[in-house]
């Protein structure tokens, strides 16, 4: 005889507080940076998707974006400035759950004396499972794969994907590489990229590459990039983005590990807002997103067990993280890849 459920199947708002700051604490996770939150109404739930390429004018009428007059929207709402349309598209949530067990005899023999909550490690503990399938959805499944790239036309994926110089050579250029990413971008969608995702091995041979070392700063001497500050201080100088370095790795069904991204640079707009051309998403369900960016994966519930005695703490989840509008990335494939 054994796990015998006892408990509640409701949520537990003083548990599902604790899981978001462990959630905020992970300060090494970008999931939520690089696929922000959508919140849609319910599980299956509808959304408005750009259906056109917006241009600014002078006089501001058919900017969607820069002048305000594009504020929140509902489905039927027909004031859209001139020369922009919206699709309603519908998206359905996927559901993932991971649980942690904590042990009544543990609790009676170490949080009695002490006072500690034995609660916050197995919630730490759930926080990095749920994050680990978030991050292997958003960057092995949309930003590692070429073909989440396209030129926004809804056909042609990957053609947004271009061989970039093999950066192990410090001596091959990049620059040129990531203006003319940042330019096809501009030119699909109007907007001009606003983060660059790479991972650690990426962000070292970069500090080393001869063209961004030797390019002369501000005061006229050659780049110091020791530091991930300083280059992504050389980021958002010279292209005008924010450097994303995502630390983790993964493991994969099979049991193999792995780099996000691979040897790879990514170029995104990205915004959460409804009327943005995102490049990619997490769809949550409206009212999920309490705390912060971190509280829209997952609810919490405590069931208490009999055998063995004890509490399992269950994170309950129900996203979908997808691409929304490949024009608005770019990859950098490594050309050795």
């Amino acid at each position: 005889m054994s796990n015998i459920i006892t408990g509640s199947q409701s949520l537990d708002p003083i548990l599902t507080g604790l899981f978001y700051q462990s959630v905020q604490a992970a300060s090494d996770y970008k999931g939520l940076t690089a696929a922000p939150p959508k919140a849609i109404d319910g599980y299956t739930g509808q959304y408005l998707a750009l259906s056109s390429r917006p241009r600014l004018s002078l006089d501001q009428t058919d900017d969607a974006f820069g002048s305000g007059q594009l504020n929140a929207l509902g489905l039927n709402d027909t004031s859209l400035p001139t020369g922009i349309s919206f699709e309603t598209k519908t998206v359905t949530l996927d559901r993932y759950a991971r649980n942690v067990f904590v042990n009544a005899r543990d609790v009676a023999q170490y949080q009695a004396g002490s006072g500690f909550d034995l609660r916050q490690p197995a919630l730490d503990a759930l926080a990095h499972k749920i994050l680990g399938v978030h991050a292997h959805k958003v960057f092995r499944g949309i930003y590692s794969t070429p073909a989440s790239y396209g030129d926004g036309s809804g056909s042609g994926a990957g053609s947004h994907v271009v061989d970039g110089p093999d950066l192990n050579t410090t001596s091959n250029p990049i620059i040129d590489s990531i203006l003319t990413g940042c330019q096809e971008i501009y030119d699909a969608e109007g907007r001009y990229p606003n983060f660059a995702f790479v991972n650690p091995i990426v962000a070292n041979l970069l500090r080393q590459n001869d063209e961004v070392r030797n390019r002369p700063n501000q005061g006229g001497s050659d780049n110091t990039l020791a530091t991930s500050d300083a280059l992504g201080a050389f980021f958002n100088q010279m292209f005008g983005v924010q450097l994303v370095v995502v630390p983790a790795t993964f493991k994969d069904t099979d049991g193999t590990t792995g780099r996000f991204m691979g040897d790879h640079i990514s170029l995104a707009f990205l915004d959460g807002g409804t009327a943005s051309p995102t490049f990619a998403c997490t769809f949550v369900e409206q009212g999920t997103d309490v705390t912060g960016d971190g509280a829209t994966l997952a609810g919490i519930r405590e069931e208490t067990i009999e055998d063995p005695q004890g509490v399992k703490i269950i994170a309950d989840c129900m996203y979908k993280a997808q691409v929304e509008n490949s024009g608005a990335g770019y990859m950098i494939k490594d050309v050795t890849s």
